[in-house]
């Protein structure tokens, strides 16, 4: 007799116990419209006597009585921290699954439980997300065509300006003998003023670079005998094609002799 009341009364102590458990709660409430990391709420002292059944608190109750204390989860997600485990358990939204359970082995690891309270986008939210996405795609795309006419337009403009610059060749001849003249001495205001071929070019508004090609291309045009009076209103394009055809054709006679 007296071993079974000493087995009543533990039994009994047991569940005095487990109806006076108390622990610390904390419950994280994030919000995935905000930015911030969200806040915690603590509870210091939360009795789980009432919700504890075979060694194991059910989750589902626990978050009934967090939602009587006034912290709202209607339609949050829900998972608590396994200690086990160490990693957070998904117990899904709430009202979650009556399945979901907390072992009490756990819980008296720390004394305590953590709780994450997720609020998700909801559906309207996501879908202004994605049209904001296709508009700023839509955007993108719009910018990147521009920027692909703005390119060719530029190229035009390039390929226009290097038509401009391929200057006539009867006046490259007048330029190059000018700026020559520049060079060996020209009178000035009755005296014989020499100047450098940079500040020769700078006098006939061309470059040195230009100007020295030029003077080979007319030298060796001379030297193939190009007539430069029949084509002297061409572009400089023609005595080029010239005197490269010719340089190729005494290339090609070296080789076979």
């Amino acid at each position: 007799m007296s071993d079974n009341n000493s087995e009543e009364n533990s039994t009994s102590s047991r569940e005095i116990d487990m109806q006076q458990m108390v622990i610390k709660l904390y419950i994280e409430m994030i919000d995935a419209k905000e930015n911030s990391s969200g806040y915690i709420e603590y509870i210091p002292q939360f009795d789980l006597g009432d919700i504890i059944q075979s060694n194991v608190v059910n989750v589902l109750k626990l978050t009934n009585k967090i939602k009587e204390l006034g912290i709202q989860l209607d339609g949050r997600t829900i998972s608590y921290y396994s200690y086990d485990c160490e990693m957070y358990i998904n117990c899904g939204i709430d009202p979650v699954h009556y399945s979901y359970v907390i072992p009490l082995e756990e819980i008296q690891l720390n004394n305590q439980i953590r709780i994450k309270s997720f609020q998700p986008i909801s559906l309207i939210s996501f879908v202004m997300s994605e049209e904001m996405n296709e508009r700023i795609n839509r955007l993108k795309e719009q910018n990147c065509n521009d920027q692909q006419i703005k390119l060719q337009k530029d190229q035009e403009n390039q390929k226009q300006c290097r038509r401009i610059k391929e200057r006539r060749i009867g006046y490259i001849i007048e330029k190059v003998s000018k700026w020559r003249q520049y060079y060996n001495g020209i009178i000035i205001d009755g005296e014989n003023k020499r100047f450098t071929l940079e500040e020769a070019a700078k006098k006939v508004n061309i470059s040195k670079k230009s100007l020295d090609d030029y003077q080979i291309q007319i030298k060796k045009g001379r030297k193939f005998g190009f007539n430069f009076n029949e084509h002297k209103n061409e572009k400089v394009g023609v005595l080029r094609a010239f005197v490269k055809k010719n340089s190729c054709l005494k290339k090609k006679k070296i080789q076979l002799e």
